[in-house]
């Protein structure tokens, strides 16, 4: 599996860049604490999060606490293709 070179610091400020789009659209405080949460555990781990999806699995990333199912895959595909679907969407939803 090809993984793009994403430090966890890159992937937290992903999520936290798609706490700000959800917060400017009133997002659920739920949907937004969950990932903000999300990334606090991303910035913390010891372990690189690149190098768990490459020989552990999305799986192991979701038995870390706040890390949910759909925030794994947004994080898995964010390490695999250096883009996530969910901010690009997020992206266009406020340009407009």
């Amino acid at each position: 599996m090809n993984t793009f070179p994403a430090s966890n610091k890159d992937v937290a400020r992903v999520l936290n860049k798609i706490v700000i789009l959800l917060e400017a659209q009133d997002a659920s405080c739920f949907r937004i604490t969950a990932y903000r949460k999300a990334a606090g555990c991303i910035h913390r781990l010891d372990e690189s999060v690149s190098g768990i999806i490459r020989e552990k699995g999305k799986e192991e990333l979701i038995s870390h606490p706040n890390i949910g199912e759909s925030i794994a895959s947004l994080v898995t595909e964010y390490v695999k293709s250096g883009t996530s679907f969910l901010l690009q969407r997020l992206l266009g939803e406020v340009s407009h």
